[in-house]
């Protein structure tokens, strides 16, 4: 097989690039697959004493230098900065120019982030290790954390998107250990090594394949977490297991220093790791194994191991309330602000000191509060009073609900009302919610008022609408929908 664009480390010797100059010569004879030199480039490392006009004599190739682009990686001496990676930079800011951010709304942006931006960097994450961005280039899908690939609009942390990624070379590592990158430095760093640790467990044969201080084969851990004293003075950290356990090797890797005191936790942690290696046993024709803990059958996933970094964080329901309803984007993403409190109702608005009408706009009696549109503005409920008997379920009605202390609390309790069918429910409540919301917004701004009977009616044409456009549980649950 002949590839484009690759890649010859060779020697500045002038003998050797003749030579390899012929065997491209007459291997392109051969097969009629004829390398281009003048396309080609010539880049050098570490060669400031050398001629290489001399060298590349009669090599119609061009001369370049670092950095360089290769496959659309960035190739340098030394570590990546910044400005190494500026053509990503670039081609991000080329999508978002166009799309006219002002005109779209927060789950219009989310979604081409989702489809566009998260996908640009994904080819370069693989490979490279990336510059961590500065506090004021975070998001909100940063701030949130995991949660988000559960709860929220599905924006990728790129931080833990980007050790999800790296994690392939590990795994590969283990896999295909004839890759000819293998033995050479990975991208990966100590706390991807860490993760990888505990995302595996390891089987342990020949004992060829497994590290002796990196690998977790002491009951799921690895020795230098058990044994960070006995880790700390070892002398040489990459030998497999076997190479450790053969005429215990990893004993004659300690350094004990002149001056140093031997603490009573280092020999207990020396008498632990000798039983350790003492008790593993090695079977010399069968091979390590390892198994991923995240995926049912055992082999590694990119997706798997993003969401077990979410392991621990604060569960939450929101995607089965909110993201999983049939429901348009930008109603899930105000459905979503508003339980979090994130929506400018006056009291935030006044406590900030930016000018609010004090009052809810819907009933003008109350103060209004981000709890108070949603469940307990009298306008709300008698909405809600209607939409009741419109669906023929009195467990909507406003006197059947509980007390709630939270928008939250209130959603959960009503979008878990007993014998109504959820999915068609969540989007209702979606749906009406929203349209309060937007009679509240048309009272302040447009000062126009729509009475209850007029937006019950705009509520059953909108369900129509959401109906005509695939909201099957919503027509369910609504059989005589228009």
């Amino acid at each position: 097989m002949y590839a484009d664009d690759a890649v010859i480390f060779i020697d500045p010797n002038r003998d050797d690039v003749t030579a390899f100059a012929d065997i491209l010569h007459h291997f392109g004879a051969a097969t009629g697959l004829v390398t281009n030199l003048q396309k080609s480039q010539v880049a050098a490392i570490r060669c400031d004493n050398i001629d290489l006009t001399d060298v590349l004599q009669g090599v119609p190739a061009m001369m370049a230098s670092f950095p360089l682009k290769y496959l659309g990686l960035p190739l340098v001496l030394g570590g990546l900065q910044k400005m190494d990676l500026q053509p990503v930079f670039d081609k991000i800011s080329g999508k978002v120019a166009s799309w006219r951010g002002k005109s779209m709304g927060a789950a219009g942006r989310t979604t081409l982030v989702k489809s566009v931006l998260s996908a640009q960097p994904i080819y370069l994450l693989t490979a490279l290790k990336a510059i961590s961005p500065g506090e004021n280039a975070r998001s909100i899908g940063q701030r949130c954390a995991c949660r988000l690939a559960r709860e929220a609009w599905g924006v990728l942390n790129l931080e833990n998107f980007t050790r999800a990624l790296r994690l392939r070379w590990l795994w590969h590592k283990w896999k295909d250990p004839n890759k000819p990158w293998v033995g050479l430095d990975t991208p990966c760093d100590e706390i991807d090594k860490d993760l990888f640790a505990a995302s595996t467990k390891i089987t342990v044969g020949d004992g060829n394949m497994t590290c002796f201080w990196d690998s977790a084969w002491i009951d799921g851990r690895r020795p230098k977490d058990l044994m960070p004293l006995v880790y700390a003075i070892s002398k040489n950290r990459k030998k497999s297991l076997r190479q450790g356990k053969e005429d215990d090797a990893w004993v004659h890797d300690l350094i004990f220093d002149a001056g140093s005191t031997i603490t009573v936790n280092l020999v207990e942690q020396l008498v632990r790791l000798w039983e350790a290696v003492r008790n593993v046993q090695l079977v010399s024709e069968e091979p390590d194994q390892i198994v991923w803990k995240f995926t049912g059958n055992g082999h590694y996933t990119a997706s798997s191991a993003y969401h077990a970094q979410c392991l621990g964080a604060p569960s939450t329901n929101l995607n089965s309330l909110i993201w999983k309803a049939w429901a348009l984007g930008k109603c899930k993403f105000h459905a979503w602000l508003i339980i979090q409190n994130r929506v400018w109702t006056s009291d935030r608005l006044a406590i900030r000191g930016w000018q609010n009408n004090g009052h809810c706009p819907l009933c003008r009696c109350e103060a209004e509060t981000g709890l108070h549109p949603v469940a307990t503005c009298r306008y709300t409920k008698r909405i809600w009073h209607h939409v009741a008997g419109w669906v023929g379920y009195h467990q909507l009605e406003p006197s059947q609900w509980e007390e709630a202390r939270s928008v939250r609390q209130w959603w959960e309790s009503l979008a878990n009302t007993p014998n109504i069918p959820k999915k068609g429910l969540r989007s209702l409540i979606l749906l009406v919610v929203w349209e309060i919301w937007k009679e509240r917004n048309r009272r302040i701004f447009d000062h126009k008022e729509m009475a209850v009977g007029l937006l019950l009616a705009k509520i059953k044409e909108e369900a129509s609408l959401w109906a005509l456009a695939g909201a099957k549980r919503l027509r369910e649950f609504v059989p005589y929908i228009v």
